[in-house]
């Protein structure tokens, strides 16, 4: 289980210090919203989902796109489901680390 400072509306401090609570969802939703290049240390990581919407791409691609930045950041992905309503479902848990 990673751990890190969620951001939410309201503030992760708690007696003047940093909360770290479990964080995989929020660096999948990371990972989903973020657009490749907007992090200067890891330009390759994005998979910029905004940018689905109303677009031609075929449900395999967008699948196979979230798929591949996912395992990059160490997920094992068991499956990815598109909805109708436009959503992302996403089954997936990070690796355990060495």
């Amino acid at each position: 289980m990673i751990t890190d400072v969620i951001y939410n509306k309201t503030a992760p401090i708690k007696q003047g210090d940093w909360i770290l609570e479990e964080s995989e969802q929020t660096h999948i939703e990371d990972i989903l919203i973020t657009n490749k290049g907007e992090y200067r240390q890891h330009p390759l990581v994005g998979v910029g989902a905004l940018n689905f919407l109303n677009s031609t791409l075929d449900k395999d691609t967008i699948k196979k796109r979230v798929s591949v930045q996912l395992e990059y950041d160490n997920f094992k992905v068991d499956d990815i489901s598109l909805l109708r309503d436009g959503s992302i479902r996403i089954s997936a848990r990070q690796n355990e680390q060495i």
